[in-house]
């Protein structure tokens, strides 16, 4: 090829950047510096990271690979084997009903935060995304290239401060923003989505959020000691009553997912696909909020039920009712003579947690963080 050609090549490129590009490994000039390539975890991570950072949405790039089917073959491939066995698992422990100490004892927590685990080292072993260079643009490449919008400093602050972010999930002091940022880790994958959900179905993302960190650590795998099924821990004996309850109540979108959906496999939908756990238990808390429940309301119904918190001394349901409990702080001691206040008091500190964590982000102030 003359120079004249690859001139006039390398201009098309760039005036193309706001599209997909199938491009040859010739025409790239990678950049070598290994700090500036990214797996598939990572990709997640960020995309993850970037929701929260902003009210504005996901960022456009990650979105644009995160939906690209040659991505979501290739990971898909690798994980199926993992992802099955882990669905042999929920198969497995689906009926049980346990103390702590049996469900401790026999490891099957233990079992799968494993295969949990697995799946995300998978994924950090799948398509290097590389920063490559054309011109003086700069692109995110692997099968496809796609125009990196922020340019590479904005990109490589990304990946910077998602490091950060990493370590600071284990080294933080504060055990509950530990537990949340851990949770949001476990949880990336799904995070674009479930932000989706709950914007169309008008849900508070953050508490969304935190219902889902007290219910599973953000494993989209995993069976409690009742038999309740993944990210929000939906009881598997109820998944016949929620069908019927929010097929005449649900929202559009849960209507527009479940489409032709019969009971049965609704029920298998939930029980292992972590999209429509994700879904299910989105519409549920929607229900609720329609029913006029207010925020402690609906997250103490959504854990009890309805008929367990009904038994909850009339006096405090009262001050619920009434609006008087918004946080953690304004939660009266004497309610905790209640033991299931408790789950209340956890999932407002971790709401919390989590308001400080984006504020971390946004802010990149993780380096100013005592550890």
């Amino acid at each position: 090829m003359s120079i004249n050609k690859k001139i006039f090549f390398l201009t098309l490129l760039g005036l193309l950047s706001f599209y997909n590009l199938d491009v040859k490994e010739k025409n790239l000039e990678p950049l070598k510096i290994e700090s500036y390539k990214m797996d598939a975890l990572q990709i997640e991570r960020l995309q993850a990271i970037n929701i929260l950072q902003s009210d504005e949405g996901q960022s456009e790039i990650f979105n644009k690979i995160q939906s690209d089917n040659t991505f979501i073959n290739l990971k898909d491939s690798l994980t199926k084997k993992s992802r099955n066995e882990l669905k042999e698992l929920i198969t497995k422990y689906e009926n049980i009903n346990l103390t702590n100490k049996e469900y401790t004892s026999r490891g099957i927590y233990e079992k799968f935060i494993e295969g949990n685990k697995k799946i995300n080292r998978e994924e950090a072993s799948l398509n290097k995304y590389e920063i490559c260079k054309v011109g003086e643009k700069f692109y995110l490449k692997n099968e496809r290239a796609y125009k990196l919008e922020n340019g590479l400093e904005k990109t490589l602050e990304n990946l910077l401060t998602l490091k950060k972010f990493e370590k600071f999930s284990f080294n933080s002091k504060d055990p509950l923003e530990r537990l949340v940022s851990l949770t949001t880790i476990n949880l990336s994958e799904y995070i674009p989505f479930i932000s989706e959900v709950s914007k169309k179905e008008g849900q508070n993302l953050d508490e969304i959020l935190s219902i889902i960190s007290k219910e599973s650590f953000g494993y989209p795998y995993v069976v409690g000691r009742t038999g309740d099924l993944n990210l929000f821990q939906l009881n598997p004996s109820k998944l016949s009553s929620f069908y019927s309850e929010l097929w005449k109540s649900g929202g559009d979108f849960f209507k527009d997912y479940f489409e032709g959906v019969d009971e049965k496999e609704f029920e298998r939908r939930v029980k292992f696909n972590p999209k429509s756990n994700i879904v299910a238990g989105i519409s549920l808390i929607k229900k609720y909020k329609e029913e006029g429940k207010n925020e402690p309301e609906r997250v103490l119904i959504y854990h009890l039920g309805e008929c367990s918190y009904s038994k909850i001394p009339y006096w405090i349901r009262k001050k619920i009712r009434e609006g008087k409990v918004i946080s953690s702080e304004k939660l009266p001691k004497s309610f905790l003579s209640e033991k299931k206040i408790y789950y209340l008091k956890d999932y407002f500190e971790r709401k919390e947690a989590l308001e400080r964590i984006k504020n971390h982000l946004r802010k990149d102030s993780f380096s100013d963080l005592k550890k």
